[in-house]
């Protein structure tokens, strides 16, 4: 599957669409946790990887995405581990949507 960047509009929009998916189950990398949020984050590896720092420290998506001053987005779901509730695993959206069968059409849900 071939990821694209998203512009921070397209992101918003997105992510609010899928707002809908907050509380059910996921698994990422063998690991079981509850859809904590859907959220907008920066598009490259980097930069995402600094922004979930940022998120696990402040625990605040927008106050995290502040930090980034790209025009590259993503949108991911970001989940509280079951069994250690202090951690979380984070999965593309799009990877979660073909994972599980969903559309990703904006309007089907």
């Amino acid at each position: 599957m071939t990821r694209h960047p998203l512009t921070i509009d397209q992101a918003i929009h997105i992510c609010s669409n899928f707002q809908y998916l907050v509380g059910r189950k996921f698994s990422n990398n063998d690991v079981i946790a509850n859809i904590d949020c859907v959220i907008v984050v920066p598009y490259d590896e980097i930069s995402k990887y600094i922004f979930l720092l940022e998120y696990r420290n402040c625990g605040d998506a927008v106050q995290a995405l502040d930090m980034y001053d790209g025009q590259s987005f993503d949108v991911v779901i970001l989940g509280k581990i079951q069994s250690d509730k202090t951690q979380f695993v984070c999965m593309e959206l799009e990877s979660y949507l073909a994972e599980n069968l969903i559309s990703n059409n904006m309007d089907s849900h």
